[in-house]
């Protein structure tokens, strides 16, 4: 039997286990949304940070630049950076800096602008 899932984890879930391009990129959408509301923002970026992470270390360039932008809009709260620092988005981030895409460069430079902020 399925167990029912709650809150955030039926979103990381998909994240995590369809290869659909476009399943991630939705699902990442909908957390951008959330992680903007004042009363969700410290507990989105605490359970949807290491999924968003690993969409840097995806193959898909659309997937890659999705994550660096969620990551880019949880990091314009304060309350995030200890938890994304944490759970290393900055090493992550930087590592992208080197890609040979230059739209891949240009979002992670501005996710780290925004952390550092």
């Amino acid at each position: 039997a399925l167990k029912k899932k709650e809150g955030i984890a039926p979103i990381l879930a998909v994240i995590e286990m369809h290869s659909e391009v476009a399943f991630k990129v939705a699902c990442a959408n909908c957390i951008s949304a959330v992680v903007q509301l004042p009363k969700w923002t410290l507990k989105m970026a605490q359970e949807a940070s290491p999924c968003i992470i690993r969409m840097l270390q995806n193959t898909h360039q659309e997937v890659v630049i999705k994550g660096a932008a969620v990551l880019t809009t949880m990091a314009k709260f304060a309350c995030t950076h200890g938890v994304l620092r944490q759970e290393g988005a900055i090493i992550t981030l930087n590592a992208l800096l080197t890609d040979s895409s230059e739209k891949v460069r240009s979002v992670a430079c501005g996710a780290l602008r925004q952390l550092s902020g």
